[in-house]
């Protein structure tokens, strides 16, 4: 820690991060500039620096480090020298860009600071906005970066309050020109340092978030008329243009936002049909996330968003059914069609059922914009009904739709929107007295044990981190554990491609697992191909990954590995070392003796090719921080592999069934249910924290999914492999090559 001595109130915070490895001799100048102004007494602002190093390289610093690399590894889930061992780039800024998050956001929590800043080129920068953005936005944010002004730099703000300043040359060596932006970079974030606050002695008013567009303005006008004077509310528009939907989503857990009011809900149908103002898949979710009440409208969901008419994509222009207008010229609107409103409904009822908060959806039935309106260019009633209704059919019975016989900018649907969430915020107040009271007892009995923990005003600056997953088997569990506790089902997927893994993951899956039956399930072989000596198993998992791995955000969605266990030419322990360094967050067993009966399968237990080999190797990639998710198929071996510490345990029925390539041979799904809840009480009895999910077999679509899960108890999901991939493309190629075959041709 560099600076001043002692805090006073004229002393700032500052923390200094980036990679000191590889920029050193440039982040010692922007150090040396940082701390300038200490020297001068007439200084009404001191700096006190905390730097930061998240550079994996070994290397000597040109000043101090408080936080060294190790450690920030260490607090992103990995260990520094294996990451220097595997050399592979992509794995160690994921690692320090968590690490750098985890470590700000814990010091921030401890012991405040005021800003922080680094510099860097599109790697430095990425790790370094990243944990600027999980920061709040009272903290100051200065970047130094190279990307300043490209695309690429949107997305590494997002919806931060973010300072980018161009670096104009690249940061390589120290020059007049990064001089300059260096000091320019200094002394902005000085002076932001040194500009005192207005005073304002008013109380705080509870924040309203809300979302608008200019097709919603009328809309979101009254609202925050009505809010401002009948509740006395402060409340804070977002321009749904991506950047804005960012920024609210980033901001709803803001101390003091009571409410969201999601009148307009248009990156949504930018995010579907690959418009420009998309605010990204998680639209909507943070208020549910945070608990926050939360109003939906669909506001301007009948309109896409692109630059010029010559930006649209092809696709659309040449569709004759579309509508389009030119809202200026830089700006070109695509009416939503019928199909895409579905989709819509269905995604917006969706992330209502995930809230943990309340939630509640005003449908307004004559319009979702100006230009929807009866007489406007995108009216379009059978578009609009089509997600009125797929909202409704989707979405749990808990939770409130509304619907109203108006326009959505009529002033009747402003005060009925409101007066929903007014009812909201006053219900969520309630509940929350009431738990409040119910642990008053037990806060006060355990207030003096808390008041120890209390952080002084003038506490150490260097705190300890928090305890968080450590490797990526505790992080994947986090999140399907998180899945359980929001009602959501777990589903996994098999993928042979890497095409089938990038849309099984843009369809949502938890997981991904690859191994050889997916590559000869979609050469069009049957998946019991992978059980035969047609080609090395493992070797072909390894090459998968190449494909796979690039095409998958494994900080979003993990990708597991199919192990063939009684593999005799491979050592297990070097081979589930060499699966964790390529990428790989777990493993399953397959192929699997499992799926193999009679004769033959006694003569496999005898000589040593067994399934206790895979219940081994299950136990083994456990103890090296892998997540294990083997396939079980009696109780037998669930009781095996529960008992080796598995943490996912997948109760296998056979075979899909369905499809060109499938068996025929197979229990029913009727029949499947007493053999999965069998399984699934044997594993909750040796293990309570393992999670049982089903597959295979007669189990080949949703529908028979959701039989399962609402037969059973403790079964958390589904696991599919053919169904997943091999079953979509059979119906989806055979089904466009009918209606090309339907095409016909002018004849004379």
């Amino acid at each position: 820690m560099e600076g001043t001595g002692p805090i006073s109130s004229q002393t700032k915070r500052v923390v200094l991060c980036g990679t000191f490895d590889s920029k050193g001799t440039e982040y010692a100048y922007l150090r040396d500039r940082l701390l300038a102004n200490n020297s001068n007494n007439k200084a009404s602002t001191q700096v006190q620096l905390c730097c930061v190093n998240v550079g994996v390289l070994p290397y000597t610093a040109p000043f101090t480090v408080d936080y060294e690399a190790s450690q920030v590894a260490k607090a992103g889930g990995g260990d520094l020298e294996a990451l220097r061992d595997a050399k592979d780039r992509g794995t160690a800024m994921q690692v320090m860009s968590k690490g750098l998050a985890q470590l700000l956001q814990s010091l921030h929590a401890t012991n405040p600071f005021a800003a922080v800043i680094g510099c860097g080129g599109t790697g430095g920068t990425s790790v370094i906005t990243a944990a600027m953005r999980a920061l709040p936005p009272s903290v100051v944010k200065v970047c130094v970066s190279t990307a300043a002004g490209t695309e690429t730099m949107g997305q590494f703000v997002g919806g931060s309050n973010i300072v980018v300043v161009p670096s104009i040359v690249d940061i390589a060596g120290l020059n007049s020109v990064l001089r300059r932006q260096f000091d320019l970079a200094a002394s902005g974030l000085y002076g932001m340092l040194s500009t005192a606050a207005p005073k304002n002695d008013e109380p705080q008013k509870p924040i309203i978030l809300a979302s608008m567009f200019g097709n919603t303005t009328g809309c979101v006008t009254k609202a925050v008329e009505l809010l401002t004077k009948s509740e006395q509310y402060e409340v804070l528009v977002f321009h749904a243009v991506g950047a804005g939907g960012r920024s609210l989503e980033s901001y709803v857990e803001t101390e003091g936002v009571t409410g969201v009011l999601d009148v307009t809900t248009t990156e949504l149908a930018d995010e579907l049909c690959g418009g420009v103002f998309s605010a990204g898949p998680e639209r909507l979710d943070g208020p549910g996330k945070a608990g926050i009440p939360h109003l939906i409208a669909p506001g301007c969901l009948d309109m896409v968003n692109f630059n010029s008419m010559e930006s649209v994509p092809a696709r659309y222009r040449e569709d004759k059914s579309r509508k389009f207008y030119e809202w200026n010229p830089n700006v070109t609107l695509m009416r939503t069609s019928v199909d895409e409103n579905k989709k819509l409904g269905t995604l917006i009822a969706e992330k209502a059922n995930a809230a943990k908060g309340p939630v509640a959806i005003l449908l307004p039935k004559r319009g979702f914009s100006i230009l929807g309106e009866e007489g406007g260019v995108f009216h379009d009633k059978a578009a609009d009904n089509a997600f009125i209704e797929a909202v409704k059919s989707n979405v749990q019975k808990q939770i409130q739709v509304h619907e109203l016989d108006t326009t959505i900018n009529a002033p009747e649907f402003s005060e009925k929107a409101v007066a929903i969430l007014q009812d909201l915020i006053h219900n969520a107040a309630k509940h929350s007295k009431q738990e409040k009271s119910e642990k008053a007892q037990s806060d006060h009995d355990n207030s003096s044990s808390n008041n120890a923990k209390h952080r002084q005003q003038h506490a150490p600056w260097i705190e300890k981190i928090p305890e968080k997953p450590t490797n990526p088997r505790e992080a994947v569990l986090h999140n399907l554990r998180k899945c359980i506790d929001q009602g959501r089902p777990i589903i996994g997927a098999g993928a042979g491609t890497g095409i089938s893994a990038k849309f099984e993951e843009a369809g949502g899956a938890d997981m991904i697992v690859i191994y050889n039956s997916g590559r000869f399930r979609m050469a069009g072989r049957g998946s019991l191909a992978g059980l035969l000596p047609f080609k090395d198993a493992n070797k072909i998992v390894v090459e998968m990954a190449a494909e796979v791995l690039p095409v998958v955000r494994r900080d979003k969605t993990p990708v597991l590995a199919g192990v063939c266990a009684t593999d005799p030419f491979r050592n297990m322990d070097t081979f589930l070392r060499k699966l964790r360094k390529i990428g790989f967050a777990g493993v399953q067993n397959f192929p699997t003796v499992g799926l193999i009966d009679g004769t033959f399968r006694m003569n496999l237990e005898e000589t040593g090719m067994s399934y206790s080999m895979e219940v081994e190797m299950i136990r083994k990639a456990r103890q090296l921080g892998l997540l294990t998710t083997p396939y079980v198929f009696n109780v037998s071996e669930a009781r095996q592999m529960a008992e080796a510490g598995a943490d996912v345990i997948v109760a296998h029925m056979g075979l899909t069934t369905t499809g060109s390539i499938g068996a025929v041979t197979a229990v029913t799904l009727a029949d499947c249910v007493p053999l999965i809840q069998e399984i699934a009480d044997v594993v909750k009895s040796i293990n309570t924290d393992a999670i049982v999910l089903c597959h295979g077999g007669p189990i080949a679509s949703a529908e028979d999914a959701q039989f399962i899960l609402r037969q059973t108890t403790n079964v958390h999901g589904f696991y599919g492999a053919s169904s997943m991939e091999r079953l979509p493309v059979e119906t989806a190629i055979t089904d466009c090559m009918r209606g090309f075959k339907k095409i016909t041709f002018s004849q004379e």
